[in-house]
């Protein structure tokens, strides 16, 4: 979990800005949550991310991984709430939510098996949905 850097740490309570890390990372006692190993990150643009995990046997190369696999991850959500309906869901019943949630599910694997032929990105695939029928719209409204 991403932490921000004014968390409490420890007894007597220290900010983790405040504390001094190592790359093999540092057991400290999260107020609140318990014993966690917290790995500081430095950005190439100067900003510094704390990353912490329940897991004390993690090393900072694998928690690096599971980051970057984790934003992969951001990423397919905001594209299934974005081009495949899954947001929209006004379902009241069970059954049709759960509909809902499958259809929008094979949409996005459906969606990706396309792109990966024709090398185009979710939101040009929607624009190559829509333009055609906004532009047979607007001729049948100019020739009207």
């Amino acid at each position: 979990m991403g932490l921000k850097k004014n968390r409490l740490v420890n007894k007597p309570h220290i900010q983790l800005c405040e504390l001094e890390i190592p790359d093999e990372g540092l057991n400290v006692h999260l107020k609140g949550y318990g014993w966690i190993k917290v790995f500081r990150f430095a950005a190439k643009n100067g900003r510094t991310d704390y990353i912490g995990t329940s897991r004390l046997d993690l090393t900072k190369d694998t928690i690096k991984s599971y980051f970057e696999r984790r934003w992969s991850i951001e990423v397919m959500h905001r594209e299934l709430k974005q081009t495949c309906g899954f947001g929209r869901c006004q379902a009241i019943i069970g059954r049709a939510a759960r509909n809902h949630i499958g259809l929008s599910l094979i949409t996005l694997v459906r969606k990706h098996r396309r792109r990966r032929l024709d090398f185009s990105t979710p939101y040009q695939q929607d624009r190559d949905v829509v333009k055609p029928a906004t532009q047979a719209a607007l001729g049948r409204l100019l020739c009207a």
